[in-house]
């Protein structure tokens, strides 16, 4: 693997333990969008700004949910044990430090939309969406973390310049599980099996971290696609096998694939190292 592309993966590696949940004190709030209440106007109205917010959502809230503040959690689950919540819309986050946990996220559009800060997802489940189930962009950053991203669609992640990490999550039966175009990808106990056409694809200098146990297999285009000076680095139990195509292939000389422990099935990839 190239070095530009090693030290940008391997700097990757960090990312997934930089995340802080902030200051201790939350306003928690909650909205029973059963019963008429707004999940818009308590994320607008509720509490101070400049503090954090913590809202507990019941039932299924319909339409397009905004999140213009920062620091901001929505739990779909009041009560452990309790029915999960449903956003059925597009959740956008123009602000900061978002958290959503214990929802399920499905609708007509985009599922989640992180244009900007950072977004963590824990234990929630994005599915049937019409487009694709996450999109990253303008420098945003995801943190997928025991979450599903299934049948949607188009990609079930799209991550148009900006960073994405998955720990313990599945991303299944997507059009395409992985497309990043400017992206920087780490990818930790991720199983990304069964999408109709590839299970990743890094564009245009994304730089791809698979640190195992990952599985990319039965993906029905290739497993992994390199292009335009994009590259991957697979360390451990690292599984890419029984795609359609190539389980890694490079589309141009400039990418590059670097696996240190385990070799994938079938590889074209110009510059390669076992």
């Amino acid at each position: 693997m190239k070095s530009s592309h090693l030290i940008t993966a391997l700097f990757l590696g960090l990312i997934l333990g930089m995340w802080s949940a902030g200051a201790a004190a939350q306003d928690d709030v909650y909205v029973d969008c059963d019963a008429g209440d707004s999940l818009n106007d308590a994320i607008r109205t509720e509490g101070d700004w400049g503090a954090p917010l913590r809202i507990y959502v019941i039932g299924t809230c319909y339409g397009r949910v905004t999140i213009p503040r920062h620091r901001v959690t929505i739990d779909g689950q009041p009560e452990e044990g309790g029915p999960i919540g449903v956003l059925d819309g597009t959740i956008v986050n123009w602000g900061s430090n978002l958290t959503l946990r214990n929802i399920t996220i499905t609708g007509e559009g985009n599922g989640v939309s992180a244009s900007v800060g950072r977004t963590r997802l824990i234990n929630v489940d994005i599915s049937n969406n019409d487009a694709e189930g996450i999109i990253i962009s303008g420098g945003g950053a995801v943190f997928l973390n025991n979450s599903r991203v299934f049948d949607n669609g188009l990609e079930g992640i799209a991550v148009e310049t900006g960073i994405l990490a998955v720990n313990n999550s599945d991303i299944v039966g997507n059009e395409v599980g992985i497309d990043a175009t400017m992206g920087r990808i780490t990818l930790e106990q991720a199983y990304i099996v069964e999408n109709r056409s590839a299970g990743v694809i890094g564009s245009l200098h994304t730089s791809i971290l698979a640190n195992g146990p990952v599985t990319i297999e039965r993906n029905g285009e290739h497993g992994v696609r390199l292009m335009f000076d994009s590259g991957l680095l697979t360390k451990g139990e690292v599984s890419i096998n029984d795609n359609h195509r190539f389980d890694v292939i490079c589309k141009d000389r400039e990418s590059s694939a670097h696996f240190e422990d385990q070799y994938p099935g079938r590889v074209w990839c110009s510059d390669f190292r076992w």
